[in-house]
């Protein structure tokens, strides 16, 4: 009979400790889902982002930060240094593991005036179209461009945030380019 209570207390401790152990999970769970803040690279940043074959880079200093599940780096591109601020791009990423969108607006301090100028976005689940439309400006004139986005990376870190976009540009329903571009911001 003892030895019955016995295994009684023991089959009883096992499902306290299962229970326990589900418990722990579902915290676990809980507290990945409602990251804080601090988990995620805020403030001022390094910021480097290269383009095609790793010929177009542009490095700076940006602000970021975190918010409903995205990054927001906000940075500035002078256009021509030597004027000093004259003109500039005025530039806004937007990054979540599913969508990535770049907004340049460009600025003219004498004027006080700002004009967006170009917004690409990169969405997973374009790669074989429709996908996002651009006009992309050139010094000849705008270029109406479709991205199809085959991949997004994306690793991060309470310091670090790195990017990595594969994607396919294409006019008129033709190819004209396959190109990546990686951001890199650091504290």
């Amino acid at each position: 009979m003892e030895s019955e209570m016995r295994g009684d207390k023991t089959a009883k401790n096992a499902v306290e400790d299962d229970i326990s152990e589900v418990q722990n999970e579902k915290q676990q769970e809980t507290k990945t889902a409602t990251e804080t803040v601090a988990d995620h690279l805020t403030g001022k940043v390094q910021l480097e982002i290269t383009g095609g074959n790793g010929d177009v880079t542009t490095r700076t200093q940006a602000d970021c930060y975190y918010r409903n599940g995205r990054y927001y780096i906000l940075f500035c591109e002078e256009l021509d240094p030597e004027k000093k601020g004259d003109a500039a791009f005025s530039s806004r990423l937007k990054i979540s593991g599913e969508e990535v969108t770049l907004r340049r607006s460009r600025k003219n301090k004498q004027k006080n005036e700002s004009r967006t100028v170009m917004e690409m976005i990169y969405r997973m689940g374009t790669k074989d179209g429709p996908g996002c439309m651009v006009n992309y400006p050139t010094p000849y004139g705008i270029i109406k461009l479709e991205i199809r986005t085959e991949e997004i990376f994306m690793e991060e870190s309470a310091d670090v945030l790195e990017v990595n976009i594969i994607y396919r540009m294409f006019q008129q329903e033709q190819e004209v380019s396959r190109d990546r571009i990686r951001i890199f911001a650091k504290k």
